[in-house]
Parts: structure tokens; C-alpha cells; sequence
């Protein structure tokens, strides 16, 4: 996220106080192409691999000039743009002279694998099973029957822990950390950055952020230990 940031790109993450909360089959991410400051909104509802894999395919929208929603089905590749975009996160997350390189990969000759492999592969790569096994199929080490039948079944038990009650528990993230992963590094730091420049006063402040006042001296702490 942070290197995304550095290109000018402001990244947002929807649902973390209960507000803009939007399930995860209807949105996994946003491109909103803007000449200056474009913008990439992931769900933050989302696993944490997946929504790494989101940032990098909303970059390859961007790339494209493009803006536009991503959820299930538009991942399934479904046109050439969203299969460009599939294959320039792929690339970036998991890039092909590595991972043929990886004894796992190098020594398996068989076209299945089994899901114990994938996350190994997986968590070295620190993205989703769902990408090494598009990588494995981008580098013909699998099949295309193969991995539709792994995505449905994944999608199968995906669905079924959704109908499963939430379990609710305390503590968690502070409020103003939480912010701060909802907002983005890059937006957050402009605005208060504007505000001790006063180009904008107390009030546009607290518009902009969408926060009280007395919040803004944690969300500043917050930010710095982010970016020291």
C-alpha cells in the first residue's frame, strides 16, 4: 500500500467503523481514474492477502486509464483488460523467474496440487492461495479445468462461512488507528500537512478527515509512528 501511495495513487479501505461496510462479493475494489491524486478503494472486509492482490489489480486499471468496480466476477477474467490486470498484480506479487525457481514448483510434475502446497506457496509469497494457483496456471503448471474446479470450491466454502453467525469480541485496533488504515497514509499526511500550512482552517480539517477535532492529535500520532 505504502508503495502505491508513492506513485500519487490515494488508497482507502471501506467498513472499518461500521460505515460504507460492503460485502465482499459485491466489491473488492475501486479504480477512479483522475489526471492528479487517482484513487484505489479496497474492501476492508476483505482478507488481508486478497486485498493486497486488489491494490495491484486496481494499479493495472489505473495503468489502463480505467475506472470501474472489481468483485467476483469480474477476478474470473472475464475481457482482456480485466486479464491484463490479473496478470500485472500476478506478476508484480509472485513474479514468474521466482517462482519456478521454488523447489515446490521445480519438483511437482503432477498438473493438481493439493491445498497444503498452495499455502506454502502462498505464505512465502504473503498473498492468497487464489494467486499462486492463477500463477501456476499464467505459467502452465496446472489447468484450466483444474484450477475453475479449486476457485469453486473455494468460492463454495467461502459462501457457506458467511451464512455462519459473527462472533463478536472486543478490543481491537483504537479508533484512531483504525482511521488511519481507513484513510490512507498519503491522504491523511496532505490534509493535516495543508491545515499546519493553513491553507485550510480547523473546520475544513475536520470536513476533510471526517472526524472531530479532538480526535486529530491521536490520528497525528498515529501517523507518525506509521511513517517513522
Amino acid at each position: 500500500r505504502s508503495a502505491v501511495e508513492e506513485l500519487n495513487v490515494l488508497v482507502f479501505q471501506t467498513g472499518f467503523f461500521n460505515r460504507n461496510s460492503v460485502p465482499v462479493n459485491e466489491m473488492r475494489g475501486v479504480a477512479l481514474d483522475f489526471d492528479q491524486l487517482p484513487i484505489i478503494i479496497m474492501n476492508s472486509k476483505d482478507s488481508v492477502s486478497a486485498r493486497i492482490f486488489t491494490i495491484m489489480h486496481e494499479l493495472g486499471h489505473l495503468i489502463l486509464r480505467q475506472s470501474g468496480l472489481s468483485n467476483f466476477r469480474n477476478f474470473q477474467e472475464l475481457n482482456d483488460d480485466e486479464l491484463f490486470c490479473n496478470e500485472f498484480a500476478g506478476e508484480l506479487l509472485v513474479p514468474s523467474t521466482f517462482l519456478l525457481e521454488e523447489p515446490e514448483v521445480k519438483g511437482h510434475f503432477d498438473k493438481r496440487w493439493d491445498e497444503n502446497e498452495l499455502k506454502g506457496l502462498a505464505d512465502q509469497y504473503n498473498v492468497s492461495k487464489a494467486v499462486i494457483l492463477r500463477r501456476l496456471l499464467q505459467n502452465n503448471r496446472t489447468t484450466k479445468t483444474f484450477y475453475l474446479e479449486t476457485l469453486a470450491k473455494w468460492r463454495r466454502n467461502w459462501e457457506d462461512s458467511q451464512d455462519q453467525p459473527l462472533s463478536i469480541s472486543g478490543g481491537g485496533p483504537k479508533f484512531h488507528t483504525k482511521f488511519v488504515r481507513c484513510h490512507g497514509n498519503r491522504f491523511v499526511s496532505s490534509v493535516l500537512a495543508a491545515y499546519d500550512r493553513d491553507v485550510i482552517h480547523s473546520g475544513q480539517l475536520s470536513e476533510y478527515l471526517g472526524s472531530k477535532l479532538n480526535h486529530i492529535e491521536a490520528i497525528r500520532n498515529d501517523l507518525a509512528k506509521v511513517s517513522g
